[in-house]
C-alpha cells in the first residue's frame, strides 16, 4: 500500500498551513495526486505550495487562502479547483481551531462552558463545524455529478469531545461527526464514500501549545495521518463507507481488510440509534435520500 499512485486524483485538503493539513497535502502529492490546498497562513501557506511545487510539479498544486468559514469564500475557492482541474476526486475537511485558540494553557487553566467568552465558542464552531459544512456543500455535488468521490472528516477521539475543558472544540467535532454520519446515507449509491479520520490520539501539532506536555516525542507525527487518507482517496476504496479510522492503529503494511479491522469502528452514534419507524411501518432513515 505504501506505493499507491493517485496519479490524475484532484483533492482538496482545507487547513494545510502547517500541522495534519501540511502533512495529508505533502503525503496526498508525493502518491501522485494534485492537490488544492488553502488555509490563513499567507507566507507559510504559500511556503507549502512551493515545496510541493519543487518535489512534484508546478501542476500539482492549487494554493488559495480561504476562510473556511466564509460561504462565498469557500464557493469561490471550490470553483476555482474546477476551473484549474476540470473536476474533484476528493475532500479532506481537515481545517479548525482547538482549545489552545481559546485560552493557550486550556489543559492547566481550563475554562467551563459557562464561563466561555459567547464570540470565541462560536468563532470555533463556525471555523470548524460551519466551515466543513460549506466546504462540503460546495465540493459534493460536483463529485456525485461524476460518480465517484471521497469525503473525509477529521473529527476527534470521543473521549475529547466529551471532556472538561473542551467546550467549544469538543462539541464542534461531535456535530461534524453527526454531520458525517447523515451524508454518508444521503449519499449512498452516488458513488461517493464519506468516512472520518482520526489521528488516534494527541498529535504534534500547534493545538498543543508548548510547554502543555513534557515530552513532545510521546505525541503522534501529524504525518500519521497520510497512510490512511492516501488509501481511502484510492480507487481501492471505493467500497469503503462509513467507518471512523484511526490513523495511529492502522498498518499500511497488512492487507486492506485487516488494517481496516483493526483501526475502524463505526461513524458516531450509528450503533447507539434505534431505527425510526412510522405507525405505517416506514423506516425513516432508510427511506429518506437527498433528491
Amino acid at each position: 500500500m505504501p506505493n499507491m499512485s493517485l496519479e490524475d486524483k484532484v483533492i482538496i485538503v482545507t487547513g494545510a498551513v502547517q500541522g495534519l493539513g501540511k502533512a495529508i497535502s505533502e503525503g496526498l502529492a508525493e502518491s501522485g495526486a494534485a492537490v488544492a490546498i488553502c488555509g490563513l497562513g499567507g507566507n507559510a501557506l504559500e511556503s507549502v505550495a512551493r515545496e510541493i511545487r519543487n518535489a512534484h510539479g508546478e501542476d500539482k498544486v492549487l494554493c488559495r487562502e480561504c476562510d473556511i468559514s466564509d460561504e462565498d469564500d469557500t464557493k469561490s475557492f471550490v470553483d476555482q479547483v474546477c476551473s484549474t482541474f476540470g473536476h474533484i476526486d476528493g475532500l479532506v475537511n481537515n481545517a479548525g481551531l482547538g482549545c489552545a485558540a481559546v485560552r493557550p494553557d486550556f489543559l492547566v487553566n481550563p475554562i467551563p462552558i459557562w464561563k466561555l467568552d459567547p464570540a470565541e465558542w462560536r468563532r470555533v464552531v463556525e471555523v470548524n463545524t460551519i466551515g466543513t459544512f460549506l466546504m462540503t456543500r460546495w465540493a459534493v455535488p460536483h463529485m456525485v455529478a461524476r460518480g465517484s468521490g471521497r469525503l473525509l472528516n477529521v473529527t476527534t477521539t470521543f473521549q475529547t469531545m466529551l471532556a472538561p475543558a473542551f467546550g467549544a472544540y469538543g462539541p464542534s467535532k461531535a456535530g461534524i461527526e453527526s454531520m458525517t454520519s447523515i451524508l454518508v446515507d444521503e449519499l449512498e449509491d452516488t458513488g461517493v464514500t464519506v468516512n472520518v479520520v482520526v489521528p488516534g490520539g494527541p498529535a504534534d501539532t500547534e493545538q498543543i501549545p508548548e510547554g502543555m506536555v513534557k515530552d513532545r516525542g510521546d505525541l503522534l507525527r501529524p504525518d500519521v495521518m497520510v497512510p490512511p487518507i492516501r488509501w481511502l482517496c484510492s480507487d481501492a476504496a471505493s467500497k469503503v463507507n462509513g467507518l471512523r479510522f484511526s490513523a495511529a492503529e492502522w498498518d499500511d503494511e497488512l492487507p486492506p481488510e485487516e488494517a481496516i479491522a483493526q483501526s475502524t469502528k463505526p461513524i458516531a452514534w450509528r450503533e447507539l440509534v434505534e431505527p425510526l419507524v412510522t405507525k405505517d411501518g416506514v423506516n425513516v432513515q432508510t427511506s429518506r435520500r437527498a433528491s
